[in-house]
């Protein structure tokens, strides 16, 4: 199992430090899932980052040298900071679209036939394309207007993968301000608009605070 730090190649830029810096931003104490863990999940993630500054954002797949080089009392346990976000790894990507087939498979039989076979041929099939970077932009983002206009902006933009990384995550941040709390919403850019002027570059202000905002455990000042 593999796991990596969430946005260590986007918000860690320091090269060739010996010893490593890590960097953390204060909303990381505002965070719903931070105030949520148990003080050993907290303490295990300031030990996996400070392990992963040596190995370019990688937690060692060692746990009983993770448990004498951190000092913790028992061998660590990731499955919460797989949960919250704090971690990916790809045996946890396996085992969610495992269990999304075993879903599928056992589906109620109150299901018409018809109904199975259109959830099958969505889910399972292996030529059904995956959403573009747009669509999933266009999912995310709270206020659906002008969407040929999104597109062509979107079009113009030409985002790389880690500008659309920064897009995607900006939304999920900005969701959370205080402008576009505001008003239900009223001060929202239109989607065309927010794209042309690369606004995902924005400072967010977290004045006011959501409880179901995703974890950001790292930003750059």
């Amino acid at each position: 199992m593999t796991l990596r730090i969430r946005n260590w190649e986007r918000y860690q830029h320091y090269r060739d430090r010996n010893p490593p810096w890590v960097k953390l931003h204060f909303s990381l104490l505002s965070s719903a899932d931070w105030v949520t863990l148990a003080d050993s999940d907290r303490v295990l993630l300031i030990a996996s980052m400070l392990l992963a500054s040596k190995n370019n954002g990688e937690v060692p797949e060692d746990p009983e040298y993770i448990q004498r080089v951190a000092y913790l009392a028992k061998k660590p346990n990731f499955g919460n900071l797989i949960r919250c976000g704090f971690l990916t790894s790809d045996s946890a990507s396996n085992m969610l679209a495992d269990a999304s087939k075993t879903l599928a498979v056992a589906r109620p039989e109150t299901e018409t036939e018809t109904e199975t076979e259109e959830s099958q041929s969505r889910g399972e099939s292996e030529g059904t394309p995956p959403p573009s970077d747009f669509d999933r932009f266009w999912q995310a983002y709270p206020r659906k207007v002008g969407k040929g206009a999104a597109a062509a902006a979107w079009k113009k933009a030409k985002p790389s993968r880690e500008t659309v990384d920064a897009i995607l995550e900006a939304v999920e941040q900005q969701k959370h301000s205080r402008q576009w709390l505001d008003s239900d919403g009223r001060f929202i850019p239109n989607p065309a608009t927010w794209l042309n002027q690369a606004r995902w570059e924005d400072e967010v202000d977290n004045g006011k605070q959501c409880g179901d905002g995703s974890p950001v455990p790292f930003e750059e000042r």
